[in-house]
């Protein structure tokens, strides 16, 4: 068990709902996210908090050993977790340091998420997209997760999960439109009324397929 002291911790962000600290045990740097008892006209609602973070735990546990992903290291109370630290840059800051490979890998670890029954909703947001030192992508950051069981959830359910899978493809393409030409950005559109996973993926594929087979000038400018 990894021993977690708070007079140690530096923190890493904080909201009404959750705190994420880092810290180090053994000379390995980890974080610990916790998630704070809400309080709603005066009442303190402690089953919010157990259930928002066994919810997260489990989202981790799903994607655990894929490499790029957060790592979950264990579940230290009833209402927050450890994970190992990923150092990196947020995406939109780490534009020089992207190799050729960094859209390809991306969506590969998409598409893995996707097969473990896990789509992020919040991958617009730019501080759980990383850029790691090696140039490739780095996803932390599960708060936001949708997930699919065949054996729990409806075929629906299952119509539902693609269609923000494929919503989730084209945020994130979208958010880098100025490294795209005009005509990826409507193939990219075209792609916003498609709600089939294979279609999302395919069309995808070609636009930043077409990206990487271009001169790399706009990021090394």
């Amino acid at each position: 068990m990894i021993g977690y002291n708070p007079d140690n911790a530096v923190v890493i962000s904080s909201s009404r709902l959750d705190r994420v600290t880092r810290f180090s045990y053994d000379g390995v740097k980890y974080t610990r996210k916790e998630f704070i008892y809400p309080h709603i006209g005066g009442l303190r609602f402690d089953y919010l908090a157990r259930h928002l973070c066994a919810r997260q735990v489990n989202t981790l546990n799903r994607v655990k050993g894929v490499d790029g992903l957060q790592q979950i290291v264990e579940q230290d109370s009833p209402t927050s977790f450890i994970s190992k630290f990923e150092s990196g840059k947020p995406i939109n800051q780490g534009g020089k340091l992207l190799n050729r490979n960094y859209f390809d890998k991306l969506f590969g670890l998409m598409q893995t998420m996707y097969d473990k029954g896990v789509v992020l909703l919040d991958l617009r947001y730019s501080n759980g997209l990383l850029v790691g030192e090696d140039g490739n992508p780095k996803i932390v950051g599960f708060g936001a997760a949708f997930t699919y069981d065949p054996a729990i959830n409806s075929k629906r359910w299952k119509k539902y999960f693609d269609y923000l899978f494929n919503q989730s493809l084209s945020t994130v393409a979208k958010r880098e439109s100025n490294l795209l030409l005009n005509e990826e950005r409507e193939h990219i559109r075209d792609l916003r009324r498609t709600t089939g996973k294979a279609a999302a993926a395919a069309a995808i594929g070609w636009a930043i397929s077409s990206f990487l087979r271009r001169d790399n000038k706009s990021r090394d400018e």
